[in-house]
């Protein structure tokens, strides 16, 4: 009786070397990317010089969000199996509510609602947006099988 209980603790999916490397890599990215964007949001208002940044603001925010829902999104699907879009939203909405706090004590930032926003609407158009390409996708897979010229069943 022991032995079939030990087979059936050893059928369990035993995480390999490589996978765990792919999950360390991942969440290495995420916190470089975490780090880089509270450095930048913790820079003094005078060392933003460039114009570019200046009046592309809110554009910089969305693709930053983005960015940051396809780094988190890839670290989730790596660690865990369930809830990924909710648990990458939440992620999305600490660090950019923790971005705009950080920001009332830095000389020349302020706190801005239009940022915040912004970024949560880079969060949710990631998943507005790859929710449109899954659909595409499958509906051109689709397409192909049943209105396919050839007979898929013919040898």
């Amino acid at each position: 009786m022991k032995v079939k209980k030990e087979k059936r603790y050893n059928k369990k999916k035993k995480e390999t070397k490589l996978s765990l490397t792919i999950k360390i890599v991942s969440m290495v990215m995420f916190l470089v990317y975490v780090y880089s964007m509270f450095y930048f949001a913790m820079l003094p208002g005078q060392d933003i010089t460039s114009e570019l940044v200046k009046t592309n603001s809110l554009l910089l925010h969305f693709i930053e969000y983005i960015g940051l829902m396809l780094i988190t999104t890839i670290t989730l699907i790596c660690w865990t199996e369930s809830k990924i879009i909710s648990k990458s939203l939440i992620v999305g909405f600490i660090v950019a509510a923790l971005t705009e706090l950080v920001q009332l004590f830095v000389p020349g930032r302020s706190c801005s609602f239009q940022d915040f926003f912004v970024d949560m609407l880079g969060c949710f158009s990631f998943w507005v947006f790859g929710f449109i390409i899954m659909l595409l996708i499958f509906f051109s897979i689709v397409s192909h099988l049943y209105f396919s010229e050839e007979d898929p069943y013919e040898y």
